[in-house]
């Protein structure tokens, strides 16, 4: 006698409606995809899209090109983690909705503000946010990883480059000399990120300099990135395995300082064009893989000496032994009431309206030429041409020239002019003298003529008697800076605030964009009397400067206000 099968046995409602992952992951791909991608006009203007500057990035940027690994590998830790994820129920939790809100928070700013940096770090936070809302804590906890995994793919900041790769810049520098000069009995010449020194052969002078890539930050970071798996896997306690994931920092820059020696030895023994060209392009590749391998190696032996592969080997049976009571899932279970997914959808939706609204092109404002500012003026001469910096090649224009009173003072002019935009004032005027070998003596507050007033601007002193010349000589003078950020009559000193002010000009347009002006005084007599000097050359330059960097008089304030 059979029995006619009943309604539940027919049909089973499903953990998810069957549309419902193909939706989101549409409504997901339009928030950070929608805008301009590389190769459009308008990319670099403030309405690209999210995934296509982590794109451009990836391409582009030596110490991010690990990016395109991240999504695959956490991919396949998910992958992995399928059969486990199955014997666990599905149960929504609302409090993953406010996570969800400040991902979305995180990527209007960018898109408002016109920023970068949010939007791209609002990926992992919204994804973990949208697991715990609709799977629910247990799942979270079993993704913590390759959700956590995914910040490796996102790009170093550019205003935070130059912070992070000047001190490895300063130890690549420092101990690669310190081995050659003492195992190797090689003379290194020049101070801070210049070195030179004698080919053997013929006594030609080999000249190194030691630029952001040779900082070791580019590999640092796609080592981290890859050993960070390899930690995950590994066969250690938790603690365990974030002391292996640390100790790549160290293994990384010893390498890259080992790398360095090699290339002055290669230069210095054998041949510098061979040492500049093909081993400069080539070592860091064998460099890259020698270090992973070796912290694979440590990792072994870490399982090795803790005892790893035993509390591994218990877990494993353990789990195993607790599943063998369970019967085999055939398909994801759910438990309390399921998630409102109109209301996550609802949340994508208003954001990605709102972000199309903020990222729609800025009204295009004529850019300034301060190459125009006068070579001469009053008591200030330029007796030569002006320099070129690659470094600046960003800007919309510069300046860097070097003007003599009558008197013989001097004063070096540096004016870099930006028109409003996502770009940002990377120089760091307080790095650029360490990196030359300077030691800095003094930083405070002073003021400088600006729109018919005294505005503050940041002061500087520094000493260059240490500085080693080419020569074989030291000493350079001690050198007095000063610089503050303007922007029509209005001037800034300190550079975290002027950049949130620029910011903030997504909302309220400064048609004028903003300028760094830097004056450098070697020092002639005193301290005091360069930077009378610099005061009066302000002065007299400061009103032609003004009216050059300033394209929109009517929004450019006040003068003497």
């Amino acid at each position: 006698m059979s029995t006619a099968p009943t309604l539940a046995s027919k049909y089973q409602k499903p953990a998810f409606p069957y549309l419902a992952p193909l939706v989101l992951g549409i409504l997901f791909f339009c928030l950070y995809g929608v805008g301009n991608w590389p190769g459009m006009p308008g990319f670099s203007e403030g309405s690209q899209a999210t995934l296509g500057f982590l794109v451009f990035r990836w391409a582009t940027d030596p110490s991010a090109t690990h990016g395109w690994l991240i999504i695959p590998i956490a991919s396949a830790v998910v992958w992995h983690k399928r059969e486990k994820l199955r014997r666990i129920a599905l149960r929504s939790d609302k409090r993953g909705l406010a996570v969800v809100g400040v991902a979305l928070a995180m990527h209007l700013v960018e898109k408002i503000l016109d920023i970068n940096g949010p939007s791209p770090l609002s990926i992992p936070i919204f994804l973990a946010g949208a697991v715990w809302y609709l799977c629910g804590m247990a799942w979270l906890r079993e993704l913590a990883f390759p959700l956590a995994y995914l910040t490796f793919f996102l790009p170093i900041p550019g205003g935070l480059t130059q912070p992070i790769s000047f001190p490895l810049r300063m130890i690549a520098t420092g101990g690669s000399k310190w081995i050659v000069e003492h195992l190797f009995n090689i003379q290194v010449l020049g101070s801070g990120m210049d070195m030179e020194f004698a080919f053997k052969k013929t006594g030609e002078m080999v000249r190194v300099k030691i630029a952001d890539p040779c900082s070791g930050i580019h590999s640092l970071m796609a080592i981290k990135a890859l050993h960070a798996i390899t930690a995950y896997i590994s066969r250690l306690k938790l603690p365990w395995k974030w002391a292996l994931f640390w100790l790549a920092l160290p293994i990384t820059l010893a390498a890259n300082v080992i790398r360095i020696t090699l290339l002055i030895l290669v230069c210095s023994l054998y041949d510098p064009k061979f040492g500049l060209g093909t081993f400069h392009d080539a070592s860091p590749y064998p460099l890259f893989i020698i270090v992973l391998l070796l912290l694979v190696s440590i990792g072994r032996f870490l399982e090795r000496v803790t005892g790893g592969e035993k509390w591994w080997k218990a877990r494993q049976e353990k789990e195993k032994s607790e599943w063998a009571q369970l019967p085999a899932p055939t398909g994801f279970t759910r438990t309390g009431t399921p998630p409102r997914l109109a209301i996550l959808g609802g949340m994508m939706v208003a954001a990605l309206a709102i972000s199309l609204v903020a990222s729609a092109p800025p009204e295009k404002s004529p850019a300034a030429d301060v190459r125009s500012i006068s070579a001469e003026l009053g008591r200030w001469k330029c007796p030569e041409g002006d320099f070129s910096d690659p470094a600046l090649a960003d800007a919309d224009s510069y300046l860097i020239r070097d003007y003599i009173r009558d008197d013989g003072q001097r004063v070096q002019l540096l004016v870099v002019y930006r028109r409003y935009g996502r770009r940002e004032f990377a120089h760091r005027p307080d790095q650029c003298f360490p990196a030359g070998g300077y030691i800095q003596l003094k930083k405070d507050d002073t003021t400088l003529p600006w729109a018919g007033r005294e505005d503050k601007a940041v002061h500087m002193l520094f000493d260059g008697s240490e500085v080693q010349l080419t020569n074989g000589q030291k000493g350079l003078p001690i050198t007095t800076v000063s610089y503050f950020f303007v922007s029509g009559n209005r001037s800034e000193s300190d550079f975290m605030r002027q950049q949130l002010i620029m910011a903030t000009e997504r909302l309220v347009r400064n048609k004028n964009g903003w300028t760094f002006v830097r004056l450098v005084s070697p020092r002639i007599t005193t301290d005091d009397d360069a930077l009378a000097a610099q005061k009066e050359f302000m002065k007299t330059f400061e009103g032609e400067i003004r009216k050059v960097i300033t394209t929109d008089p009517e929004t450019a304030g006040k003068e003497g206000a």
